[in-house]
């Protein structure tokens, strides 16, 4: 008897989560539903059961907020088979009955694997995925005696979640540097605002990179990680025409002083594998490859066609 796809109900919501504790990690943890998750239109939420009714298979979607608005929902997890993993057909059921509950809100649907998890890409690659990208994944430890000194003329300033102007600037420099960012979209001033207003945001974690006459050329973004103990550096940029001047080691060594200022003994980015110069700065900083992730994307349409 094939296995059966359901929607995620109040019925099925427990044993949803408990495979998703169970096995979503073993993908991409960034984004797996947890306590308080609560299936719905901006995050459709399936799963596969066996004859006897048990969650063999799960997935997820992220349509709302950031997603939606660039018309790129992110699968939160997709997983099938349990410790002995899914078929291809498994995976068709899941994917199909995630894509269906995306049309009319994204055009395209895209996750992360890890490049070890060869069998789950190369089932998702037989559906329609194509390799979008490779990123890494890097950690370093943070040193208390390091000390983070401007070039002359350049200051970092927080951003304060009630300076609208300011969190424009953000949305704005950051926007421009991200062009360059292959699979990166657009954050408006509402995702600023998220991104401040989150539960793991860190006061003065949301900064701007000013010069002297305070135009805003670059930006940088600290969060708690869900690994305790573990800073998250993110939208480290820096506008191209003044590059050269240090400003991107500036960034960095300023959110390892933040960390350790803080007592997080660990930091972690990501970074896109082609981008050597990115890479030759975090690595002289002292970060190290601990993971390297496969980005898959398909369009909504054809996935929903599986079905």
């Amino acid at each position: 008897m094939p296995n059966l796809i359901r929607p995620v109900d109040r019925q099925l919501l427990a044993p949803f989560l408990d495979y998703c504790s169970r096995y979503g990690a073993r993908h991409d943890e960034s984004f797996v539903p947890g306590a308080g998750f609560e299936p719905g239109t901006n995050e459709p939420a399936h799963v596969l059961l066996d004859e006897a009714g048990t969650v063999c298979g799960a997935s997820a979607l992220l349509l709302g907020a950031s997603w939606g608005r660039s018309g790129r929902g992110r699968f939160s997890i997709i997983h099938a088979g349990g410790d002995e993993g899914g078929t291809i057909h498994d995976y068709r059921s899941l994917v199909a009955a995630a894509a269906r509950s995306a049309e009319g809100c994204v055009a395209e649907l895209y996750l992360f694997l890890p490049e070890t998890a060869a069998a789950s890409v190369e089932a998702l690659e037989s559906l329609g995925f194509a390799r979008e990208r490779i990123v890494y994944g890097m950690e370093a430890p943070i040193d208390g005696a390091l000390v983070a000194t401007p070039p002359q003329g350049w200051r970092l300033d927080p951003v304060a979640a009630d300076d609208a102007h300011a969190i424009g600037e953000f949305a704005t420099v950051r926007n421009r540097n991200f062009k360059e960012v292959l699979g990166a979209h657009d954050a408006s001033t509402e995702d600023v605002l998220e991104m401040l207003r989150s539960d793991t945001a860190l006061p003065g974690g949301l900064l701007l990179l000013r010069d002297r006459n305070g135009t805003a050329h670059g930006t940088l973004f600290l969060d708690r990680d869900d690994d305790e103990g573990v800073l998250f550096v993110g939208a480290v940029t820096v506008d191209r025409e003044v590059r050269g001047q240090g400003l991107g080691r500036f960034l960095v060594r300023s959110a390892l002083t933040f960390g350790a200022e803080r007592g997080f003994t660990k930091a972690f980015l990501s970074v896109n594998a082609l981008n050597r110069s990115a890479l030759s700065l975090y690595e002289g900083e002292g970060f190290v490859q601990e993971r390297a992730m496969v980005c898959l994307a398909a369009s909504v349409d054809a996935l929903a066609s599986l079905g």
